[in-house]
């Protein structure tokens, strides 16, 4: 259905879709007056795994593929002294 020949077209319906979702998440917010702790513990922890698996699948292996595992791990205990 795609070909890979226009790429703006793909990025643009890529930004889209991903757009869309992002204001699919973000409409709760406008109708809710109060949301439980439960509800945003529940979404916390969804977007800390969503965040985690982001990171190891787009950064962390790739970055021990380009740079070899001790730069990798330096910079993870880097990441976590400095937002502790």
């Amino acid at each position: 259905m795609f070909s890979s020949s226009n790429l703006i077209i793909l990025s643009l319906i890529g930004g889209g879709v991903t757009t869309f979702f992002n204001m699919l998440g973000g409409l709760p917010v406008l109708f809710l007056k109060s949301i439980s702790r439960k509800l945003l513990d529940i979404g916390l922890g969804f977007a800390a795994g969503v965040m985690l698996t982001a990171s190891f699948t787009s950064l962390i292996l790739p970055g021990i593929e380009a740079g070899g595992l001790l730069p990798v791990v330096i910079g993870i205990f880097l990441g976590v002294i400095w937002f502790h």
